[in-house]
């Protein structure tokens, strides 16, 4: 559907089964996404290939679907040339997601993400992190952090694609602009839910008036927006497009 509605990016989670087989699932369990149940970890990827797939958000009321449990490998294919990914690596499995990114020829296709703080080393120049978009995820502890300083860390030595900014006052979006400015990284926010830059809104409220909350986070120096409504994103993109 993202490569059908032409959206850029398409965000997806990546975990590993007990067989070591890397598959497309969010959650620790199997009970919410399918109709099957217990720890992912405890199931192989045979194991996987018989639940179907609930629709929608899941849970015990969504219809089931005739769609399957995806492969990282099959993903990867079915993106190559379409449509870049953003992986959510869900466990401590980088070096492995890394590696089958490299197999199927798509470093430049793939963004890859990890939590950076105030003591965290420059992550984009580490392995396994240097040979694919990367984006630190700022961590905002007790919503105190100096994200800026966390930012500006990032960027000795290496250059990371975008900072993803988490739940953060507004006030503190200026001094991450002027750094993401300094050193030519983009800043990407999330807004499926209202409050991650606080006072912005999210999803529900950018449906009603795109400018208002897309727009300003355009003008005010976000480029990366990740959101569940791509459709209406993408429409009132268009509309920039021709002022």
């Amino acid at each position: 559907r993202c490569i059908a509605i032409g959206a850029d990016v398409m965000e997806t989670d990546v975990r590993r089964a007990a067989d070591g087989t890397l598959v497309m699932l969010h959650d620790a369990t199997v009970d919410r996404t399918t109709d099957g149940t217990g720890k992912l970890s405890e199931l192989t990827l045979a194991d996987l290939q018989k639940l179907r797939l609930r629709s929608d958000e899941g849970g015990a009321q969504a219809p089931l679907t005739d769609q399957r449990v995806v492969t990282l490998e099959q993903m990867l294919a079915a993106a190559k040339g379409h449509i870049l990914l953003n992986l959510d690596v869900k466990d401590a499995i980088y070096v492995q997601v890394v590696d089958a990114v490299t197999r199927a020829g798509m470093q430049h296709h793939v963004i890859v993400k990890a939590e950076a703080g105030i003591a965290t080393p420059p992550l984009a120049g580490m392995v396994p992190f240097n040979t694919v978009y990367f984006f630190p995820i700022l961590i905002n502890a007790h919503g105190t952090a100096d994200l800026a300083a966390i930012a500006t860390a990032q960027t000795r030595n290496a250059h990371p694609m975008a900072f993803e900014l988490p739940k953060m006052a507004a006030s503190q979006l200026p001094a991450l602009v002027a750094v993401s400015k300094a050193h030519n990284v983009r800043l990407m926010v999330n807004s499926l839910w209202e409050g991650f830059i606080a006072g912005y809104g999210g999803d529900a409220d950018a449906e009603r008036d795109p400018d208002k909350v897309w727009g300003r986070m355009y003008r005010d120096g976000v480029s990366i927006i990740q959101t569940d409504a791509p459709e209406a994103l993408l429409a009132y993109r268009a509309t920039l497009e021709k002022r």
